[in-house]
């Protein structure tokens, strides 16, 4: 095989030099260049690392853009856009890293993200892969939040944040350094917290991952990504651009439109689209829709069967490399019991007991306890043979259903079996009274579906929409041409994602099975997990750098 080239570019958006957050976003790219090592027969990995910290790089805090030559461009003469975006266009992958300011991130990175939305336009950013990084002075300093904040501009601008769990958190003060006004800058304290070095490994891993098997799956689909994937987000500025992927076939748009409640619950549990018998070296995915309002039929569910028809074209477009069959699930009356908390030992591997090896003790020795309900019985099987996952929830609160949360926190089971691993999901909410809170329900849905370690890959957080009453016959969001686009995109890209990973692991073979994770939850007992640290001459080359050696780099 061919090796692919992949480059990866580490952006430490910090007002100091050479501190905590550049430490940690270095660090995430030293685990990159490890997995590069590990997998040198299939791809070279190249790291660059910058500060944007460096008072000699002069930056624009308002960036200004306008069209030039029929295309959008931030046109301030700074070094983001004289320099660094030249970099960017030509990178695979991305770790962008923040100090926590006023519980968000710094002024540098929104400036960064502000200059990126010129190009964004255009699909240059659209789908590479990023990770985060994010350092605050204390425990429960800000950072989940701040990276939560990250992950959305990460998104707005057509990239995928494909970090597990939150990112990498890192706290630079007590009790791993000193406080803020005893910092004399000779400390890097993050050298101290285990925990986000740990999960710097998570972030350079995932994004060297998700990369390498984008850019052998684009290799491998060839003309047919040109012409059949979603280039850009942005809608076009010319009435001449056509998108007549966002738009379902006449007979497809017919039934929908016919689609009505009584219907919509006939539907339950069969399938949307079967396809074809597959060609010989085509890869099939499975793609559920599940149901996640209180109540059966409605606009939520709706919007997920049109979501699961936008998949079945982009099948039947796509039939000489691929196939997709879809189902949909209405979980509304299917009495999904609570987790039970049961202290994990049940759920961990060996019950929870220490064993010694690498490798995960035999299945059989672990699971969810509560074995013998429908969901367990029905549901779990089907979602664990899944390829991708599309989420229909109402807003309740400003938070989703609780039909979605007991879903969420029974898919726990199903991490130390690795069902969710590069799995992308994608996320509807539907608000059915005045108050709202369409978006907060998607970021609480999207943080559930990261940690169970599935991939939210939903643009630019989600679909919205907002819905009569759910006693109303009527089927509100039918008129709602901006949530039926945002449906489709998202539909797309769950569909997407799952057929060029499918593609990369028949590429990739026995490494994928050998060198690509399955689980990145911390070890147990006694197994060890090498990946998790750097090589050994790396992690002392880290731990021996100083502020003044990490300038140099960072220039």
């Amino acid at each position: 095989m061919e090796r692919v080239k992949i480059k990866i570019l580490g952006i430490s958006c910090n007002h100091r030099k050479a501190r905590n957050t550049a430490w940690l976003t270095l660090y995430a790219l030293k685990a990159a260049e490890k997995f590069g090592g590990r997998i040198n027969e299939v791809a070279n990995i190249e790291t660059e690392f910058i500060e944007l910290g460096d008072k000699k790089k002069a930056i624009s805090n308002t960036p200004f853009s306008a069209i030039v030559n029929g295309q959008y461009r931030c046109i301030s003469d700074d070094y983001i856009t004289s320099e660094l975006i030249p970099k960017m266009l030509e990178a695979d992958g991305f770790v962008f890293g923040s100090p926590v300011f006023t519980g968000s991130f710094t002024s540098k990175f929104i400036t960064l993200f502000e200059h990126l939305r010129a190009w964004a336009t255009d699909g240059c950013f659209t789908d590479r892969p990023a990770g985060c990084v994010a350092v605050a002075t204390m425990p429960m300093g800000g950072q989940d939040r701040c990276l939560e904040y990250m992950d959305m501009c990460v998104r707005t601008v057509g990239m995928i944040p494909v970090h597990p769990l939150f990112g990498c958190s890192g706290v630079s003060g007590i009790p791993n350094g000193p406080l803020p006004g005893d910092d004399d800058g000779t400390v890097i304290a993050v050298k101290n917290d285990r925990f986000a070095q740990w999960s710097a490994v998570l972030v350079g891993r995932r994004v060297s991952e998700v990369t390498v098997m984008k850019k052998l799956a684009k290799r491998r689909l060839g003309r047919t990504y040109d012409s059949e994937f979603i280039q850009k987000y942005s809608l076009p500025f010319e009435n001449n651009d056509s998108w007549a992927w966002r738009e379902l076939d006449d007979s497809d748009q017919e039934y929908m439109d016919n689609l009505d409640r009584g219907k919509i619950k006939e539907l339950d549990r069969t399938f949307v689209s079967r396809p074809k018998t597959p060609r010989d070296g085509t890869v099939k995915c499975k793609i559920l829709g599940f149901g996640c309002d209180d109540s059966r039929g409605g606009d939520t569910n709706w919007l997920v069967i049109n979501s699961l028809k936008a998949i079945e074209k982009f099948g039947r477009r796509i039939e000489s490399i691929g196939s997709f069959e879809t189902e949909f699930i209405d979980l509304a009356d299917k009495n999904v019991r609570a987790c039970l908390n049961c202290d994990h030992y049940y759920d961990m591997p060996n019950g929870g007991k220490p064993w010694k090896g690498s490798q995960y003790p035999s299945i059989d020795t672990y699971g969810c306890i509560i074995g013998k309900d429908f969901f367990s019985k029905e549901i779990l099987p089907k979602y664990a043979a899944s390829d991708g996952i599309i989420f229909g929830s109402s807003v309740c609160l400003l938070t989703p259903s609780i039909t979605f949360r007991l879903f969420s926190e029974r898919l726990v089971a199903g991490i130390w079996s690795g069902w969710n691993n590069l799995k992308p999901t994608t996320n509807i909410a539907v608000s059915y009274d005045k108050e709202g809170g369409e978006e907060s329900c998607l970021s609480m849905m999207n943080t559930c579906n990261r940690w169970v370690e599935a991939i939210p890959v939903s643009w630019p957080h989600g679909t919205t929409a907002r819905a009569d009453a759910p006693d109303s016959n009527k089927i509100t969001v039918k008129d709602n041409a901006n949530a039926r686009l945002l449906s489709v995109i998202n539909a797309r890209r769950v569909a997407e994602f799952a057929l060029m990973t499918s593609l990369a692991k028949q590429e990739l073979g026995d490494v994928y099975k050998k060198e690509f994770y399955f689980v990145v939850h911390p070890p147990h007992g006694e197994a060890s997990w090498e990946w998790s640290r750097l090589e050994k001459e790396e992690d002392e080359y880290m731990f021996a750098l100083t502020p003044k050696e990490l300038a140099e780099l960072g220039k």
